[in-house]
């Protein structure tokens, strides 16, 4: 099945958003999400909803583009549109995708997104491809990263939880195993618990649901999770 990428746009004209979500349904990669004239409406939905790409106008009034992108999940692909050309460079500074000048066509349109979505596919195939190796009783054994959903912590063991309903416990601390991970796919919720980013189902105040298991969230923690989880892509 073909994976689908998430897209919203933003930009204060509200027929070039009309126009973007024509040209996303002329791609079957591409879910036009939503369209916004509101940099702050923008940021909100971003920190509650899963987003690949931004398409994002430069110039508007209050929060222009550039400063929205400053504050964009740093893993949601922006893609800016403008007519000014002299904003180019400092929106590639700001690690864009690709800039396109108005009025742009469709093909131009495409190409940007197609960018966005071929530099998404190598990023997914490198985090498949990460392992972590762990020592069980006396071997050693290799475990996929993006297979892992939680860590557990009991007395002086950690059990890892995997996708496949699988878990391997051995003797280590959780405050040690968590610098052998990828700092932006991990984060702990609570003195007995590290959960992968991306496995989170939903989450409130309190708890935060992982495939089918719901977990505590430890009160010294609840400012960074809520933090981090406004930073979701």
């Amino acid at each position: 099945m073909l994976k689908k990428y998430r897209l919203i746009a933003l930009d204060d004209e509200s027929p070039s958003i009309r126009l973007i979500e024509k040209f996303c349904s002329e791609n079957e990669q591409l879910h036009f999400v939503q369209g916004f004239t509101s940099a702050q409406k923008a940021l909100e939905f971003l920190s509650a909803h899963k987003v690949d790409i931004v398409l994002l106008d430069i110039e508007m009034p209050g929060m222009n583009g550039l400063e929205f992108a400053a504050k964009c999940p740093k893993d949601v692909k922006i893609i800016f549109s403008t007519a000014f050309e002299q904003f180019a460079l400092e929106g590639f500074n700001l690690s864009a995708i690709d800039y396109i000048l108005k009025p742009y066509s469709p093909e131009r349109f495409h190409t940007a997104v197609e960018k966005a979505i071929r530099i998404m596919e190598l990023e997914s195939l490198r985090k498949a491809e990460e392992e972590i190796l762990v020592k069980v009783h006396y071997s050693n054994r290799r475990i996929k990263v993006n297979a892992i959903c939680y860590i557990e912590s009991l007395d002086d063991n950690i059990t890892i939880h995997l996708t496949d309903n699988d878990s391997v416990t051995f003797r280590h601390t959780l405050k040690a195993f968590m610098q052998e991970l990828p700092e932006s796919r991990f984060i702990r919720i609570h003195r007995s618990f590290i959960i992968a980013v991306d496995k989170i189902t939903s989450y409130q105040r309190n708890k935060v649901v992982v495939g089918t298991k719901e977990l505590p969230i430890g009160l010294q923690y609840k400012d960074s999770f809520l933090l981090a989880t406004g930073n979701l892509g």
